[in-house]
């Protein structure tokens, strides 16, 4: 009798449990799964439906609301130790409102307040630390080495943010040893946007996308500088030159990539 009863408890413990896993994957819908692990996830509420970004590991890296009803938004990131990176309300696509900032311990350090896109003002909570606040895309165009079906030529052109990329920054003068260089950090999310909090101070950054050879920067290098192969070539542009001092709470800048190349 005992042990039919432990049977019993064993086999309603898997039918909750099988439940719980069906109910989860039917409210969860995966709509992008990166080559580098990430993913995209639609997870539906009983009155709303959620748009969650994991890191590789599982953790949380973003979240909003996926169809906002009045167009109007919050987007919350993460840091991988599950702290707060931002809070940033949007309406329309566009930045709207307070966008308040986060180093990797919870503090709050700094909130821009936009109107129609544009920083308006801004409101400092702490000041022994800056943000470097930017974004990364790309542009792309292949000339293809037979012509269309029509006669016309065959070229694909592709341009965007670039998500989920790694991006590394190092302080200038960069050390000629690769060893003693410290790296900062940075990952993309969605739109191309990425953050790095740094103590206040004045110094200058180089920025560089995670492949780049180290082997190959100098002290004073800013960013990657344009290379010229037998089939492509790639030229990179900032639209600020990441430099800090004391007195600079926050610093926005642009990173841009554009290549051309030459199918065979």
């Amino acid at each position: 009798m005992f042990a039919e009863k432990t049977i019993m408890r064993t086999y309603l413990f898997s039918i909750l449990l099988l439940s719980t896993m069906t109910l989860k994957a039917q409210n969860e819908l995966e709509i992008l799964h990166t080559h580098n692990g990430y993913r995209v996830v639609h997870q539906y509420l009983k009155n709303d439906t959620l748009e969650i970004d994991y890191f590789p590991d599982g953790q949380i890296f973003s979240k909003k609301k996926a169809f906002p009803r009045q167009n109007q938004y919050t987007v919350t990131r993460y840091y991988q130790n599950g702290q707060i990176m931002w809070e940033r309300s949007y309406e329309n696509g566009s930045h709207e409102g307070p966008s308040t900032f986060f180093n990797d311990k919870g503090k709050k350090i700094l909130t821009i307040l936009y109107s129609q896109g544009k920083a308006k003002d801004t409101l400092v909570h702490s000041t022994k630390q800056s943000i470097i606040l930017g974004n990364y895309s790309y542009w792309s165009r292949v000339y293809g080495g037979v012509q269309n079906e029509d006669g016309s030529s065959n070229v694909q052109e592709s341009s965007g943010p670039t998500p989920f990329f790694e991006l590394h920054l190092l302080e200038v003068p960069i050390s000629t040893d690769p060893k003693e260089r410290k790296l900062i950090r940075s990952i993309t999310d969605q739109n191309g946007d990425f953050l790095v909090v740094v103590n206040s101070k004045k110094q200058t950054y180089g920025i560089f996308p995670y492949y780049f050879d180290q082997t190959k920067i100098t002290s004073e290098m800013l960013f990657p500088p344009d290379s010229f192969e037998n089939s492509s070539n790639s030229a990179w542009s900032l639209s600020q030159e990441i430099k800090l001092d004391w007195n600079t709470p926050y610093l926005y800048t642009e990173l841009r990539s554009s290549s051309v190349g030459y199918a065979p």
